[in-house]
């Protein structure tokens, strides 16, 4: 899988899940949403409750897997490579507090929420049905960060990593002659 096809798993289900969520809590905040961080256009400070993910880095799991099949359509060989990948992805909240509101959600409540989606039955049966395997998801950490108008706001994150499988097609090289011979060493 590509980067764009994972994001296209987690996003919406991440999304739905947390939405379902403030719908079933006594919480009055607007349903959450889920977005890509660092798009290639600035996009401006969401308003609403908002979780943000973000890939971190790729690890190379073991070899690839390699395979030659004859492609009768091509009339060529083919040359798959299968490599498992680690992808390691970063989630955190943005969520302006009213410090007179304390019934409303805050930024770690939202991130905690969406660490809790992402290691439920559910969610991990929609990762399997997307050949997608969750490998672990780490301690959650709170950060402070002052604002555009000058009020500490909570930044909490963690990270959590996913196996998957990588697979690379191409037209395997064509041998055009071969040469005998004894040659020494």
């Amino acid at each position: 899988m590509r980067d764009n096809e994972i994001m296209r798993v987690l996003i919406p289900n991440l999304t739905a899940s947390l939405v379902e969520f403030v719908a079933s809590s006594n919480f009055a905040v607007q349903p959450p949403i889920v977005k890509q961080s660092y798009q290639p256009t600035q996009q401006g400070v969401p308003t609403c409750p908002t979780v943000f993910i973000h890939k971190v880095g790729d690890h190379r799991y073991g070899f690839p897997r390699k395979e030659y099949q004859w492609n009768e359509v091509k009339q060529r060989m083919v040359d798959t490579e299968t490599q498992v990948m680690e992808t390691t992805y970063q989630v955190n909240a943005l969520y302006v507090q009213d410090p007179a509101n304390m019934v409303q959600l805050t930024s770690s409540d939202l991130v905690n929420e969406t660490a809790a989606i992402l290691q439920s039955d559910f969610f991990l049966n929609i990762l399997h049905e997307n050949d997608i395997g969750m490998e672990r998801i780490t301690d959650i950490r709170q950060t402070y960060f002052q604002d555009d108008r000058d009020r500490s706001e909570a930044s909490p994150s963690f990270d959590f990593t996913i196996a998957h499988k990588q697979v690379t097609i191409r037209n395997a090289p064509i041998v055009n002659s071969i040469v005998e011979g004894i040659y020494p060493i």
